[in-house]
């Protein structure tokens, strides 16, 4: 059986040469993840629908250590979502939702899946429509800075011989 982790054990891990997977024994599935470059991250272990097994990258670790403190940096206030910094806390907030869905027979990985390329795909639409717009205005203040064709600054034709 494994350990139930704490804030400080979280804090306290160190990277080794290779990555490393440790299980909370508190929370069924999390993981904490620590990589040789001492990057620490929350992981979720499951079973799809399918019955295949799963891994769900939660986020990245939040520590609070003493210089933050200082700085007035508190732990985001805000609902754990996917991708975010997570505390011990929040993680385990986090999985019980998931577990949630999981136990309903909805795959939490495909879901997430599913959601980051529809944000994905809205924000490349609304850079097209962006650039888009700033190309019509630009044409647009050009034309109406920049005399007709054919034309000379004195209005006669350029192509006018007489002078």
């Amino acid at each position: 059986m494994a350990k139930t982790l704490t804030a400080a054990a979280v804090k306290n891990y160190r990277p080794g040469k290779k990555r490393r997977e440790i299980p909370d024994g508190g929370c069924p599935g999390l993981h904490l993840v620590v990589q040789p470059s001492g990057a620490k991250s929350w992981a979720l272990r499951y079973r799809r629908p399918d019955k295949r097994t799963a891994k769900l990258v939660l986020g990245s670790v939040f520590e609070r250590d003493g210089q933050e403190r200082d700085n007035k940096l508190e732990e985001p206030d805000t609902k754990p979502v996917i991708g975010g910094h997570l505390t011990l806390a929040a993680a385990h907030l986090l999985v019980a939702e998931l577990r949630h869905q999981i136990a309903q027979g909805r795959d939490p990985g495909a879901a997430y899946l599913v959601d980051r390329e529809r944000r994905r795909a809205a924000t490349l639409d609304r850079a097209a429509n962006t650039s888009v717009q700033l190309r019509e205005i630009l044409l647009n203040n050009t034309r109406a800075r920049r005399p007709a064709a054919g034309k000379n600054k004195r209005g006669s034709s350029v192509f006018d011989l007489r002078t």
